[in-house]
């Protein structure tokens, strides 16, 4: 408004802040784009305008006595302003760095908090992570992304009971998620609730019959259970989706032979071999298998 009321006297103020105006109208945020309300790098192009003018203004004063005044006075503001570049640059270092800063500005805020956890999960530091996650589910209890997240940390911990946990709460606001039951599963395994993990993972291939890992957990714990010819099935079921996996099509061997079908065990392990001759634990059972069916 000065500018306007005194842009006779001095038109030069008021086209620096026309232009500064402008430049700046369209990323003010009038209509919201993302999360954020408004972002300091939309003025960079905005501040040229008034560099500008500064550099008129200052310019006449260039010649005579005061030319040392007014090149002292750029250092200064030069080197007071790499001086808080600097500071800034340490904010934006990394992503942990970045949302330290952040949670510091806005300790509640749960984008910050979730962005937070995850950088730290990142980079090892699970603990930390736990903290910030159960903050966020604190304030946003049905943030499936959060409670997933923590559950991960949990399980770096490890913690298996407490992830089994936030896991159910997954699957409670969104029963669909395959990665969660999976891990649900793989917990409960890890709690020797056997039984439980191997419901869960019925369960998830009831809702998503071509998901691999569920097949090969499942079978690992059914073959513990000596169900020797249940598990082989789930790994037969594995290999129909996925033909040229030796992982499976190893542990489908080794059920087999452990269910007592030998010959059919050696024609898996020999398949194995045709397409990887230098597979030592594949070779190994093979060997044990012949000489257990020549002693038949």
């Amino acid at each position: 408004l000065g500018f306007f009321l005194a842009r006779r006297r001095w038109p030069a103020g008021w086209a620096a802040g026309t232009i500064y105006v402008l430049a700046l109208l369209p990323v003010l945020g009038l209509v919201q784009l993302g999360h954020h309300m408004v972002a300091d790098r939309y003025s960079y192009l905005a501040n040229l305008g008034w560099a500008v003018l500064a550099g008129a203004i200052l310019r006449p004063h260039l010649r005579g006595g005061r030319r040392g005044l007014v090149l002292s006075g750029a250092a200064a503001l030069a080197v007071l302003l790499g001086a808080m570049t600097a500071r800034q640059t340490r904010v934006w270092r990394d992503s942990e760095s970045l949302w330290r800063h952040a949670v510091a500005q806005r300790p509640r805020d749960p984008t910050v908090l979730y962005n937070l956890g995850v950088s730290l999960i990142a980079k090892g530091k699970s603990a930390e992570a736990v903290a910030y996650l159960q903050t966020l589910v604190g304030i946003r209890p049905d943030q499936e992304p959060a409670r997933y997240n923590l559950a991960v940390a949990l399980d770096l911990q490890p913690d298996p009971e407490g992830a089994a946990r936030q896991y159910r709460e997954v699957l409670r606001i969104d029963p669909g998620n395959a990665t969660a039951q999976l891990n649900l599963g793989a917990d409960l395994y890890k709690l020797n609730r056997r039984a439980e993990a191997a419901q869960e993972l019925r369960l998830l291939l009831r809702r998503h019959p071509d998901y691999i890992p569920a097949y090969f957990n499942l079978g690992v714990i059914l073959a513990e259970a000596g169900q020797f010819d249940e598990a082989a099935r789930q790994f037969r079921r594995a290999l129909e989706l996925q033909p040229e996996a030796p992982v499976l099509r190893f542990q489908l061997g080794l059920n087999l032979a452990r269910g007592g079908r030998l010959s059919e065990a050696i024609g898996q392990f020999q398949r194995i071999l045709r397409v990887d001759p230098g597979n030592g634990p594949a070779r190994q059972a093979l060997e044990q298998a012949l000489t257990l069916s020549a002693r038949r």
